[in-house]
């Protein structure tokens, strides 16, 4: 029997997040950034992010999750720290401590909402809401980057200038 959704491979699928991760924010994010720019490597890790977890609630076979777990390792790895600098970015210098601790108290709020939203829609609607819900989540926020990367431009031009 394959192992899919046992607490022994949940184990090791977050340990190979980890290894993802590890890989991709020590030592790939500098190339990858140089290669795609921010904003386009904001909206890949946004969409990686999205399709590992749309992907993850139909997953039936131990190929697709590690498929589906390699992408949320991708977005989650590529995001956090592109927003944090398209953040810097657009804030003025004497406010950038300031929204950027805003920004990580946000990014609390979710590691506490999410999972509770996740257990909630799990037990209401069935083990694909979490991931439906969590796909539905990167699509708003895929939309907000459109609105925001298009400002990060006009900054930049702003400063420049």
């Amino acid at each position: 029997m394959v192992c899919l959704f046992t607490p022994t491979c949940t184990s090791y699928l977050f340990a190979f997040m980890g290894i993802v991760s590890t890989i991709i924010q020590g030592g790939l994010i500098g190339f990858l950034k140089k290669r795609f720019g921010e904003i386009k490597l904001l909206i890949l890790g946004i969409l990686g992010l999205g399709l590992g977890l749309l992907l993850i609630g139909f997953s039936q076979s131990l190929i697709l999750l590690l498929v589906a777990t390699t992408l949320v390792a991708w977005g989650i790895s590529v995001s956090q720290p592109i927003l944090n600098s398209l953040i810097s970015q657009m804030t003025a210098p004497e406010e950038q401590g300031q929204i950027l601790g805003i920004a990580s108290s946000c990014s609390a709020l979710a590691r506490i909402g999410g999972p509770t939203w996740a257990g909630i829609s799990f037990m209401k609607f069935g083990s694909y809401a979490p991931f439906l819900s969590g796909t539905l989540v990167m699509l708003v926020a895929l939309t907000l980057s459109f609105r925001v990367t298009k400002n990060v431009y006009e900054v930049k031009t702003e400063r420049i200038a």
